[in-house]
């Protein structure tokens, strides 16, 4: 099944024969202005070479390809074709991510733009670092709002993620997403985290009332142990 689609088709600019008498095929207009003849048929002969070397380099590369389409309709048809049986791979039916996974992946997507033009701050990954080492206690940071709290605490945890990767970073940022101030959803989406990526075989409760920071902090406790919720 296809990765890749790469179709060759070589794209010239044509002129009507009639309208120069020293019209040459596959040269642009503006060459005729800037050169002599023999200049405009050594740059198009050399074009010409690059893209015969370009389409050796795709049919080598052992990629799928497909050549000679007859028209830009055919055309279509193989993408169109293409593109469904990559989507039809990589999701397939039944694969729809879960709203666990979902609320997941849309924290991870604001912890990025929060951190797209990070600057500063460096100094505080250490101290972050020797807390997460050497304490088990949680830790709180404070500070007025609009100081970087938040982009702070994005940017230190998408680098732990990417530099310790067995490690289970959970990230949520209030206001991030319509669900993310509900302190139900939020400790759902939580507990569902750790349960789906620790593989952990107890049900959430189902009940807001059976759903507290208490019964958030005991599933930490528990999973720290080894244990369940």
């Amino acid at each position: 099944m296809p990765s890749f689609i790469s179709v060759i088709r070589i794209m010239q600019c044509h002129y009507p024969m009639g309208l120069r008498a020293d019209f040459i095929e596959g040269a642009y207009h503006e060459e005729f202005e800037k050169y002599p003849p023999g200049e405009v048929e050594r740059r198009v002969e050399a074009r010409r070479q690059k893209l015969d070397r370009l389409k050796d380099r795709i049919r080598e590369s052992g990629l799928p390809l497909r050549e000679g389409y007859r028209d830009s309709e055919q055309l279509g048809d193989w993408v169109l074709e293409d593109l469904q049986k990559i989507i039809d791979r990589d999701f397939p039916e039944g694969s729809r991510p879960s709203k666990v996974a979902r609320e997941a992946f849309d924290q991870y997507l604001y912890a990025q733009r929060l951190t797209r033009a990070y600057v500063g701050g460096e100094k505080y990954f250490q101290q972050l670092d020797d807390h997460l080492n050497h304490d088990t206690l949680p830790l709180v940071v404070l500070g007025e709002s609009g100081l970087g709290k938040s982009t702070l605490l994005a940017k230190w945890a998408l680098d732990h993620q990417q530099a310790n990767p067995s490690d289970v970073v959970i990230m949520h940022f209030i206001g991030s997403t319509r669900a993310s101030a509900d302190w139900v959803a939020m400790l759902r989406r939580i507990m569902g985290e750790l349960k789906q990526t620790l593989d952990i075989k107890e049900e959430i409760p189902t009940r807001t009332e059976e759903l507290s920071a208490a019964s958030l902090a005991g599933c930490i406790k528990q999973v720290l142990k080894g244990g369940s919720f």
